[in-house]
């Protein structure tokens, strides 16, 4: 936590903290907290199923029913204790990656970080565009950045590669995996 905060208390304390907490401890305390965050907040382990994600599974299909719906501008604001589990819970490509028990969370075994997933700050947008065709299409941000849905909603794309999905495709995708 020193680590964490010693950019901004530098400034306040007019100190270098870095004697404190050397690099080399400070990357493995690093990959610590990141482990902490990705059970606790983040797609944690295989045997633990949907049951993590309650509240943002609600969301997602709160989300997903006003998408469907065409209803206009929806803002939310909340903590890393929503943002992580509703990114999760979409299955935002090459972060939601739940570990079983037997393999630890570890850098090499993992992509997710803590700072690439809930930075301070954190967000996730979708943002509807409507096509020269009049189909409605949304592409999503993930801290500011495109961000690709689930893999299994790659049929839903505009086309390969482009982070535009089509609403009616993308919702649908959704939705089956939803019911069982």
């Amino acid at each position: 936590d020193l680590r964490g905060a010693a950019a901004d208390l530098r400034l306040e304390l007019d100190r270098d903290f870095s004697a404190y907490v050397p690099a080399d401890a400070a990357a493995v305390f690093a990959e610590l907290s990141d482990a902490e965050d990705f059970y606790k907040k983040g797609p944690g382990l295989i045997e633990s199923g949907p049951v993590a994600y309650d509240i943002a599974t609600q969301l997602l299909h709160d989300m997903l029913d006003r998408l469907a719906s065409g209803e206009g501008a929806v803002l939310r604001f909340a903590h890393a204790e929503i943002v992580a589990p509703l990114v999760s819970v979409i299955g935002v490509a090459g972060v939601h990656r739940p570990l079983p028990r037997e393999r630890p969370y570890s850098y090499s075994a993992s992509p997710w970080r803590t700072e690439n997933v809930i930075p301070m700050a954190a967000n996730v947008q979708w943002e509807v565009w409507r096509a020269k065709d009049g189909e409605r299409l949304v592409r999503m941000l993930l801290n500011e950045g495109e961000a690709d849905f689930k893999p299994a909603c790659d049929g839903a794309r505009l086309r390969p590669g482009s982070h535009f999905y089509r609403v009616t495709a993308l919702v649908s995708c959704y939705r089956q995996a939803a019911t069982p």
